[in-house]
């Protein structure tokens, strides 16, 4: 709608009065103790005017519906407004965070349960602090983020993180 400005474009009809029974039923089996929050989480990357501050983090067992429900968002999100960056890619490569900039969604999924030691990007890009791009052969850049961060793994990484600063950023959802 012209009367709402946006350089973000989801490939999604808005209709006010649908209905998604199948969907609900899916969930209500996959994560019934969370169902509204993982969905008030994943809510917020429709928002491009914010930085999502929680990080949704979908743990459990092989074939629960973690991936599906990233695949979910990532069709929710389109091809052109998501990217696949993982919290062990934020920590080892320094141009990983530019291919962050201008998304909605950063989903990544089986997620490696090996240990992060460096969270000082991944809380930046949830913190609303500047970040600084850094693109291959091209040029620098600071940003802010406003993609929402969704990961799964059967296991959740350990952190070194002492402070209340990461877990604050995280809401786990287990299926």
């Amino acid at each position: 709608d012209p009367s709402f400005m946006s350089t973000v474009q989801v490939p999604v009809d808005w209709d006010p009065a649908a209905t998604a029974p199948h969907y609900e039923a899916w969930l209500l089996c996959s994560c019934p103790l969370q169902m509204d929050d993982l969905e008030e989480v994943a809510g917020t990357m429709l928002d491009p005017t914010r930085t999502p501050h929680k990080a949704a983090f979908l743990f459990g067992p092989s074939r629960s519906g973690k991936s599906t429900f990233l695949r979910l968002l990532q069709a929710i999100a389109g091809m052109d407004n998501r990217t696949a960056v993982t919290l062990h890619d934020l920590t080892r490569d320094r141009f990983a965070a530019a291919n962050v900039y201008g998304k909605i969604l950063n989903a990544a999924a089986d997620l490696s349960s090996a240990h992060v030691d460096d969270l000082s990007v991944f809380k930046m890009m949830t913190g609303e602090d500047p970040v600084h791009g850094n693109r291959k052969y091209g040029a620098q850049f600071t940003f802010t983020n406003q993609a929402l961060f969704a990961f799964s793994a059967n296991e959740l990484p350990t952190v070194s993180e002492s402070s209340r600063a990461y877990a604050e950023r995280i809401k786990p959802f287990q299926f």
